[in-house]
C-alpha cells in the first residue's frame, strides 16, 4: 500500500524536517515529494505495510490534512479509493521536488 500525506501551510524547514523523518522510518521505500501551485506538500510513499486503519493512524501523527482524512474513513467505508493526491488542480500543475 502506498501511503500519502498532505500537509498544508507549513514552512520548508518544517517539511525538510518530516521528510528526514519520513526517510529514517522507511529507509527503502519509495518517496516522492510534491509542492502544490498554492504551496502545500504532498508526499506518497510507495510499497508500506500499512493496512487501512494503520495508515490512518500514522497520517494523523504525521500531521496529514484532518479533513483529507475523514473524506478517506467515509470513502473507505464506501468502497471508494483512498490515498489519492492530485497531481493538478485549477489547471496548475504540482512541482516534484528533489529528496536527497
Amino acid at each position: 500500500m502506498r501511503l500519502t500525506l498532505d500537509w498544508d501551510s507549513i514552512k520548508e524547514d518544517e517539511f525538510k524536517s518530516r521528510i528526514n523523518n519520513l526517510k529514517a522510518i522507511f529507509p527503502n521505500n519509495r518517496i516522492v515529494a510534491r509542492k502544490s501551485s498554492n504551496g502545500n506538500y504532498h508526499v506518497i510513499i510507495y510499497g508500506t505495510n500499512f493496512d487501512f486503519p494503520l495508515s490512518i493512524k500514522f497520517r494523523r501523527i504525521y500531521g496529514d490534512d484532518s479533513r483529507r482524512i475523514e473524506l478517506d474513513i467515509e470513502n473507505h467505508k464506501r468502497g471508494i479509493p483512498t490515498n489519492v493526491l492530485f497531481s493538478q488542480k485549477n489547471n496548475k500543475s504540482a512541482k516534484t521536488i528533489k529528496l536527497s
